[in-house]
């Protein structure tokens, strides 16, 4: 079976129970929480350098920093 034939199956199963625009709203999700993501981590390698990552990575290895406050606070500042 083909990509093509398997989609149009998908499809019509879904049209026929339904479930198409359930499954087009769950995929939607699915791709615009993946675009936030590549959208995030790309503005913020935008604004750290290697050093920093790298400082930030040593605090939290070093127990000296939560690596969950610190993405608060770096998310905060973008």
């Amino acid at each position: 079976m083909s990509s093509c034939e398997g989609d149009r199956r998908l499809s019509a199963y879904l049209a026929k129970n339904d479930l198409a625009i359930e499954h087009k709203i769950s995929t939607g999700v699915k791709r615009l929480i993946e675009m936030l993501r590549d959208a995030l981590v790309a503005r913020t390698r935008e604004r750290l350098t290697d050093e920093q990552v790298t400082h930030y990575a040593q605090e939290i290895a070093e127990h000296k920093r939560d690596p969950y406050t610190l993405v608060e606070e770096i998310v905060k500042g973008l």
